[in-house]
């Protein structure tokens, strides 16, 4: 509710109706600007980033190290990525990163689930990302290990619940909005923390840390019999034996909660 707040207000939408006695409310924006003057303070140039070596012997290495650091950080934009880093953090009080093949990319917290109690994202008991994707999309995961019946029997099933549905509407207001068909997009549920080992082999109870990636995990279906059963797929289950890929940093903390108190709040 508090990031669905901050995301609102720094959009300038209020969190109920817009019109009041008729009218439409004026929403004064007060946060979006502030939120901007402290972002700079976290703003990091990637030119400032120097190394310094530990020892004299190490000062030709280093150098040639440094121009190899300024490469990759512009190969893979890193300079974006702290521009964005920054804004996230004055903006919700708190910023995560993930660590990918590539170097990092910054989580979307509307969409990012954990226990909202502890203290760091590491202490989690599990760390949820939702991600909306498309058919073509999902078929190109199959190089990654997703499961490629399962993927192609829940884009049947979405294609069937969606046949007749219309595409979102868009932020128009005049009320001449265009009827298209829309490619429909299937919520996809990445999940890292622990299951019972028989979701792997044998019928032990005991924990295990994996990452476990389900699709329409809440589609149902009315059988023969009246009965209602869950009707999602699972994609890809393996253990993880590795430290989860996720790093938290926070603009100012308040007791009891994970996420930050951020500039908006």
């Amino acid at each position: 509710d508090t990031i669905k707040r901050i995301h609102l207000y720094l959009n300038s939408q209020f969190e109920g109706s817009r019109m009041y006695e008729g009218r439409e409310k004026i929403f004064f924006n007060i946060v979006k600007y502030r939120k901007e003057a402290v972002a700079r303070f976290f703003d990091i140039d990637t030119k400032d980033i120097k190394l310094r070596p530990l020892n004299t012997k190490s000062e030709f290495s280093t150098l040639f190290l440094e121009k190899e650091l300024q490469y990759w950080v512009k190969k893979n934009k890193i300079d974006l990525l702290l521009n964005k880093l920054a804004d996230q953090l004055a903006g919700y009080g708190s910023a995560v990163i993930r660590k990918t093949r590539k170097g990092a990319q910054i989580m979307d917290l509307r969409r990012l689930f954990l226990d909202p109690t502890v203290e760091d994202i590491s202490d989690s008991r599990f760390i949820i990302i939702k991600h909306y994707l498309t058919p073509t999309q999902l078929r190109e995961r199959v190089k990654d290990g997703w499961d490629s019946d399962a993927i192609e029997r829940i884009i049947r099933r979405k294609e069937n619940e969606r046949a007749r549905e219309n595409a979102q509407e868009s932020y128009e207001r005049d009320g001449n909005l265009n009827t298209i068909r829309s490619t429909p997009y299937i919520e996809v549920y990445e999940r890292f923390g622990e299951v019972p080992q028989s979701e792997f082999s044998g019928k032990s109870s005991k924990l295990v840390r994996s990452l476990c990636i389900v699709a329409e995990p809440y589609m149902s279906e009315v059988y023969e019999d009246g009965t209602t059963g869950e009707n999602g797929e699972v994609l890809y289950k393996a253990k993880w034996n590795k430290p989860y890929p996720f790093a938290d940093v926070h603009y100012a903390k308040t007791e009891g909660r994970w996420l930050g108190v951020g500039v908006v709040e």
